[in-house]
């Protein structure tokens, strides 16, 4: 963080973000990517320069959430 383009997710342990959904928000609340399986990297560069929050979803109730920083 920041990034320019490409993001990468990292498990705490193997299987922990299986089947989770994965979304970008903007500071307004606005979802600007959703991913509906984990993989361990998200292709942002179509997104503007800007802070927005990660929002990590599991099937088994969890939310993670992380502010990321885009630069152009």
């Amino acid at each position: 963080n920041p990034s320019t383009g490409m993001l990468y997710l990292k498990e705490s342990f193997r299987g922990q973000l299986m089947n989770a959904t994965v979304r970008m928000l903007d500071l307004s609340g606005r979802m600007v990517y959703n991913q509906s399986s984990y993989t361990e990297s998200m292709d942002v560069s179509h997104l503007t320069a800007g802070t927005y929050l990660v929002r990590i979803d599991t099937k088994q109730g969890a939310t993670h959430t992380q502010r990321v920083v885009i630069q152009p």
